[in-house]
Protein backbone atom coordinates (compact mmCIF):
# COMPACT_ATOMS: atom_id res chain seq x y z
CA UNK A 1 0.00 0.00 0.00
CA UNK A 2 2.73 2.43 0.96
CA UNK A 3 4.66 1.51 -2.16
CA UNK A 4 1.64 2.22 -4.38
CA UNK A 5 1.14 5.54 -2.64
CA UNK A 6 4.72 6.54 -3.39
CA UNK A 7 4.34 5.50 -7.03
CA UNK A 8 1.14 7.54 -7.41
CA UNK A 9 2.77 10.50 -5.68
CA UNK A 10 5.80 10.18 -7.94
CA UNK A 11 3.62 10.02 -11.07
CA UNK A 12 1.61 13.04 -9.96
CA UNK A 13 4.84 14.93 -9.29
CA UNK A 14 6.10 14.06 -12.78
CA UNK A 15 2.79 15.13 -14.33
CA UNK A 16 2.83 18.39 -12.38
CA UNK A 17 6.41 19.04 -13.36
CA UNK A 18 5.56 18.29 -17.00
CA UNK A 19 2.63 20.70 -16.96
CA UNK A 20 4.79 23.34 -15.35
CA UNK A 21 7.54 22.80 -17.90
CA UNK A 22 5.03 22.98 -20.77
CA UNK A 23 3.53 26.17 -19.32
CA UNK A 24 6.96 27.79 -19.02
CA UNK A 25 7.84 26.77 -22.59
CA UNK A 26 4.56 28.15 -23.95
CA UNK A 27 5.06 31.38 -22.02
CA UNK A 28 8.57 31.76 -23.43
CA UNK A 29 7.33 31.02 -26.97
CA UNK A 30 4.57 33.62 -26.57
CA UNK A 31 7.11 36.12 -25.28
CA UNK A 32 9.39 35.41 -28.26
CA UNK A 33 6.45 35.93 -30.64
CA UNK A 34 5.64 39.26 -28.98
CA UNK A 35 9.26 40.36 -29.21
CA UNK A 36 9.35 39.30 -32.88
CA UNK A 37 6.16 41.27 -33.58
CA UNK A 38 7.64 44.32 -31.90
CA UNK A 39 10.84 43.93 -33.94
CA UNK A 40 8.90 43.52 -37.18
CA UNK A 41 6.78 46.59 -36.46
CA UNK A 42 9.87 48.61 -35.65
CA UNK A 43 11.54 47.50 -38.90
CA UNK A 44 8.37 48.40 -40.79
CA UNK A 45 8.27 51.87 -39.20
CA UNK A 46 11.91 52.50 -39.99
CA UNK A 47 11.42 51.26 -43.56
CA UNK A 48 8.49 53.65 -44.01
CA UNK A 49 10.54 56.53 -42.62
CA UNK A 50 13.39 55.66 -44.99
CA UNK A 51 10.99 55.65 -47.96
CA UNK A 52 9.48 58.97 -46.90
CA UNK A 53 12.91 60.54 -46.54
CA UNK A 54 13.82 59.30 -50.02
CA UNK A 55 10.58 60.67 -51.49
CA UNK A 56 11.17 64.02 -49.76
CA UNK A 57 14.73 64.11 -51.14
CA UNK A 58 13.48 63.39 -54.68
CA UNK A 59 10.78 66.06 -54.44
CA UNK A 60 13.21 68.63 -53.04
CA UNK A 61 15.62 67.86 -55.87
CA UNK A 62 12.82 68.07 -58.45
CA UNK A 63 11.63 71.30 -56.85
CA UNK A 64 15.11 72.82 -57.14
CA UNK A 65 15.38 71.72 -60.79
CA UNK A 66 11.97 73.19 -61.58
CA UNK A 67 12.84 76.43 -59.81
CA UNK A 68 16.10 76.71 -61.75
CA UNK A 69 14.32 75.87 -64.99
CA UNK A 70 11.58 78.38 -64.23
CA UNK A 71 14.15 81.07 -63.46
CA UNK A 72 16.01 80.36 -66.72
CA UNK A 73 12.74 80.31 -68.69
CA UNK A 74 11.69 83.60 -67.12
CA UNK A 75 15.00 85.24 -68.00
CA UNK A 76 14.85 83.86 -71.54
CA UNK A 77 11.24 84.95 -71.87
CA UNK A 78 12.10 88.47 -70.72
CA UNK A 79 14.96 88.65 -73.25
CA UNK A 80 12.73 87.26 -76.03
CA UNK A 81 9.94 89.69 -75.21
CA UNK A 82 12.38 92.61 -75.27
CA UNK A 83 13.82 91.43 -78.58
CA UNK A 84 10.36 90.82 -80.04
CA UNK A 85 9.25 94.23 -78.90
CA UNK A 86 12.14 95.90 -80.72
CA UNK A 87 11.64 93.78 -83.84
CA UNK A 88 7.88 94.36 -83.75
CA UNK A 89 8.41 98.10 -83.61
CA UNK A 90 10.78 97.86 -86.57
CA UNK A 91 8.31 95.71 -88.50
CA UNK A 92 5.44 98.08 -87.73
CA UNK A 93 7.52 101.01 -88.98
CA UNK A 94 8.48 99.05 -92.09
CA UNK A 95 4.84 98.13 -92.64
CA UNK A 96 3.96 101.81 -92.46
CA UNK A 97 6.64 102.65 -95.01
CA UNK A 98 5.54 99.75 -97.20
CA UNK A 99 1.96 100.93 -97.03
CA UNK A 100 2.98 104.45 -98.09
CA UNK A 101 5.12 103.09 -100.91
CA UNK A 102 2.28 100.84 -102.10
CA UNK A 103 -0.10 103.79 -102.12
CA UNK A 104 2.42 105.86 -104.11
CA UNK A 105 2.87 103.05 -106.63
CA UNK A 106 -0.87 102.68 -107.03
CA UNK A 107 -1.18 106.43 -107.52
CA UNK A 108 1.49 106.33 -110.22
CA UNK A 109 -0.30 103.47 -111.95
CA UNK A 110 -3.55 105.40 -111.91
CA UNK A 111 -1.83 108.48 -113.27
CA UNK A 112 -0.41 106.47 -116.16
CA UNK A 113 -3.89 105.40 -117.13
CA UNK A 114 -4.83 108.99 -117.98
CA UNK A 115 -1.76 109.90 -119.93
CA UNK A 116 -2.12 111.03 -123.49
CA UNK A 117 -2.09 108.33 -126.22
CA UNK A 118 0.43 110.28 -128.19
CA UNK A 119 3.17 109.09 -125.80
CA UNK A 120 5.48 106.29 -126.70
CA UNK A 121 3.43 103.12 -126.09
CA UNK A 122 6.49 100.91 -125.41
CA UNK A 123 7.92 103.18 -122.70
CA UNK A 124 4.52 103.42 -121.10
CA UNK A 125 4.11 99.65 -120.96
CA UNK A 126 7.62 99.14 -119.57
CA UNK A 127 7.13 101.76 -116.86
CA UNK A 128 3.74 100.33 -115.95
CA UNK A 129 5.16 96.79 -115.72
CA UNK A 130 8.03 98.03 -113.55
CA UNK A 131 5.65 99.79 -111.20
CA UNK A 132 3.40 96.73 -111.03
CA UNK A 133 6.41 94.51 -110.21
CA UNK A 134 7.50 96.88 -107.43
CA UNK A 135 3.94 96.94 -106.11
CA UNK A 136 3.71 93.14 -106.07
CA UNK A 137 7.11 92.88 -104.35
CA UNK A 138 6.16 95.38 -101.68
CA UNK A 139 2.81 93.65 -101.07
CA UNK A 140 4.57 90.26 -100.75
CA UNK A 141 7.12 91.74 -98.37
CA UNK A 142 4.34 93.29 -96.30
CA UNK A 143 2.51 89.95 -96.07
CA UNK A 144 5.76 88.25 -95.01
CA UNK A 145 6.30 90.81 -92.23
CA UNK A 146 2.77 90.29 -90.98
CA UNK A 147 3.37 86.52 -90.87
CA UNK A 148 6.59 87.07 -88.91
CA UNK A 149 4.70 89.19 -86.40
CA UNK A 150 2.06 86.47 -86.00
CA UNK A 151 4.76 83.79 -85.54
CA UNK A 152 6.51 85.85 -82.86
CA UNK A 153 3.20 86.30 -81.03
CA UNK A 154 2.62 82.54 -81.20
CA UNK A 155 6.09 81.81 -79.76
CA UNK A 156 5.52 84.28 -76.93
CA UNK A 157 2.20 82.61 -76.08
CA UNK A 158 3.87 79.17 -76.08
CA UNK A 159 6.57 80.41 -73.72
CA UNK A 160 3.94 81.88 -71.38
CA UNK A 161 2.00 78.60 -71.38
CA UNK A 162 5.18 76.64 -70.58
CA UNK A 163 6.00 78.95 -67.68
CA UNK A 164 2.47 78.60 -66.31
CA UNK A 165 2.75 74.80 -66.47
CA UNK A 166 6.07 74.91 -64.61
CA UNK A 167 4.53 77.11 -61.93
CA UNK A 168 1.64 74.64 -61.54
CA UNK A 169 4.06 71.68 -61.26
CA UNK A 170 6.16 73.58 -58.72
CA UNK A 171 3.11 74.41 -56.61
CA UNK A 172 1.96 70.77 -56.75
CA UNK A 173 5.42 69.52 -55.71
CA UNK A 174 5.49 71.94 -52.79
CA UNK A 175 2.10 70.66 -51.63
CA UNK A 176 3.21 67.01 -51.87
CA UNK A 177 6.49 67.84 -50.13
CA UNK A 178 4.62 69.52 -47.29
CA UNK A 179 2.33 66.48 -46.93
CA UNK A 180 5.27 64.04 -46.92
CA UNK A 181 7.11 66.14 -44.33
CA UNK A 182 4.00 66.11 -42.13
CA UNK A 183 3.64 62.31 -42.49
CA UNK A 184 7.34 61.82 -41.73
CA UNK A 185 7.03 63.94 -38.58
CA UNK A 186 3.97 61.99 -37.41
CA UNK A 187 5.68 58.66 -38.11
CA UNK A 188 8.78 59.71 -36.17
CA UNK A 189 6.60 60.76 -33.22
CA UNK A 190 4.81 57.39 -33.31
CA UNK A 191 8.14 55.56 -33.48
CA UNK A 192 9.59 57.55 -30.55
CA UNK A 193 6.46 56.93 -28.46
CA UNK A 194 6.57 53.25 -29.41
CA UNK A 195 10.27 53.00 -28.45
CA UNK A 196 9.50 54.55 -25.06
CA UNK A 197 6.57 52.21 -24.45
CA UNK A 198 8.60 49.16 -25.48
CA UNK A 199 11.45 50.16 -23.19
CA UNK A 200 9.03 50.59 -20.29
CA UNK A 201 7.44 47.20 -21.04
CA UNK A 202 10.86 45.53 -21.21
CA UNK A 203 11.85 47.00 -17.82
CA UNK A 204 8.57 45.85 -16.24
CA UNK A 205 8.88 42.36 -17.73
CA UNK A 206 12.48 42.13 -16.54
CA UNK A 207 11.53 43.21 -13.02
CA UNK A 208 8.65 40.72 -12.87
CA UNK A 209 10.92 37.91 -14.10
CA UNK A 210 13.50 38.70 -11.43
CA UNK A 211 10.84 38.83 -8.72
CA UNK A 212 9.54 35.43 -9.81
CA UNK A 213 13.02 33.97 -9.83
CA UNK A 214 13.72 35.40 -6.38
CA UNK A 215 10.46 33.95 -5.00
CA UNK A 216 11.46 30.58 -6.45
CA UNK A 217 14.78 30.81 -4.58
CA UNK A 218 16.53 31.40 -7.89
CA UNK A 219 19.51 33.73 -8.21
CA UNK A 220 18.61 36.58 -10.56
CA UNK A 221 22.22 36.93 -11.67
CA UNK A 222 23.07 33.39 -12.76
CA UNK A 223 19.42 32.17 -13.03
CA UNK A 224 20.09 28.94 -11.13
CA UNK A 225 18.70 27.52 -7.88
CA UNK A 226 20.65 28.76 -4.87
CA UNK A 227 22.14 26.21 -2.50
CA UNK A 228 21.49 26.79 1.16
CA UNK A 229 25.12 27.41 2.03
CA UNK A 230 25.52 29.80 -0.93
CA UNK A 231 22.57 32.10 -0.16
CA UNK A 232 23.73 35.62 0.69
CA UNK A 233 21.78 38.76 1.59
CA UNK A 234 22.32 42.46 1.04
CA UNK A 235 21.24 45.26 3.34
CA UNK A 236 18.12 45.83 1.21
CA UNK A 237 16.97 42.23 1.78
CA UNK A 238 17.52 40.80 -1.71
CA UNK A 239 19.35 37.49 -1.93
CA UNK A 240 21.80 36.07 -4.45
CA UNK A 241 24.41 33.36 -4.82
CA UNK A 242 27.40 34.37 -2.74
CA UNK A 243 29.86 33.99 -5.62
CA UNK A 244 27.56 35.84 -8.06
CA UNK A 245 27.05 38.92 -5.90
CA UNK A 246 30.73 38.87 -4.93
CA UNK A 247 31.72 39.00 -8.61
CA UNK A 248 29.06 41.66 -9.18
CA UNK A 249 30.47 43.79 -6.34
CA UNK A 250 33.82 43.96 -8.14
CA UNK A 251 32.15 46.07 -10.82
CA UNK A 252 29.60 48.11 -8.86
CA UNK A 253 27.99 48.14 -5.40
CA UNK A 254 24.40 48.65 -6.58
CA UNK A 255 21.78 45.97 -5.90
CA UNK A 256 20.71 44.43 -9.22
CA UNK A 257 17.06 44.46 -8.07
CA UNK A 258 16.29 47.71 -6.24
CA UNK A 259 19.40 49.70 -7.26
CA UNK A 260 20.28 50.56 -3.64
CA UNK A 261 23.95 50.75 -2.78
CA UNK A 262 25.43 48.14 -0.46
CA UNK A 263 28.74 47.90 1.34
CA UNK A 264 28.49 44.46 2.92
CA UNK A 265 27.52 40.97 1.73
CA UNK A 266 26.20 38.60 4.42
CA UNK A 267 26.16 34.84 3.90
CA UNK A 268 22.86 33.37 5.11
CA UNK A 269 24.48 30.40 6.87
CA UNK A 270 27.87 30.61 8.49
CA UNK A 271 30.31 28.19 6.92
CA UNK A 272 33.60 27.39 8.58
CA UNK A 273 36.77 28.04 6.63
CA UNK A 274 35.24 30.58 4.21
CA UNK A 275 34.45 34.29 4.57
CA UNK A 276 30.84 34.81 5.69
CA UNK A 277 30.78 38.62 5.57
CA UNK A 278 32.46 40.64 2.84
CA UNK A 279 32.84 44.41 2.95
CA UNK A 280 32.59 46.21 -0.40
CA UNK A 281 34.24 49.52 -1.18
CA UNK A 282 32.44 52.42 -2.84
CA UNK A 283 32.11 52.11 -6.63
CA UNK A 284 30.97 54.59 -9.26
CA UNK A 285 30.09 54.30 -12.93
CA UNK A 286 33.70 54.80 -14.05
CA UNK A 287 34.90 51.36 -12.99
CA UNK A 288 37.51 49.13 -14.57
CA UNK A 289 36.74 47.30 -17.85
CA UNK A 290 34.84 44.00 -17.58
CA UNK A 291 36.60 40.79 -18.44
CA UNK A 292 33.47 38.67 -18.76
CA UNK A 293 31.12 39.70 -21.56
CA UNK A 294 28.10 38.11 -19.87
CA UNK A 295 28.79 40.01 -16.64
CA UNK A 296 29.15 43.21 -18.60
CA UNK A 297 25.82 42.59 -20.34
CA UNK A 298 24.07 41.95 -17.01
CA UNK A 299 25.50 45.07 -15.43
CA UNK A 300 24.50 47.20 -18.43
CA UNK A 301 21.01 45.71 -18.37
CA UNK A 302 20.42 46.46 -14.69
CA UNK A 303 22.06 49.85 -14.67
CA UNK A 304 20.15 50.86 -17.81
CA UNK A 305 16.94 51.27 -15.82
CA UNK A 306 18.61 53.02 -12.89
Amino acid sequence: MDFSFYIIFFLLAIIGFSFGFIYICLAKIEKLHQQQDITDKEKNYRFQISNLKYEIYKLELEKKINQDQLSIQSQQQAAIEQKNKIESEKLINLLGLQSNEINQLRSLLNQQSFRSYDCNQNNLVQERNSLQAKLDFQIGKSVQMEEQLLEKDRLVNCQNDHIQKLEIILASNEQVLSQLSFENKKLLERLNNKDGQEESIKVKVLESEHLEKERDNECTICYSQMKTIDVSFLGCGHKYCFECILKWSKHCNICPECKERFNIINRGNNVEGVPNNVYVGWKDQDHEPYDDEEDLEDVKLYLGSY
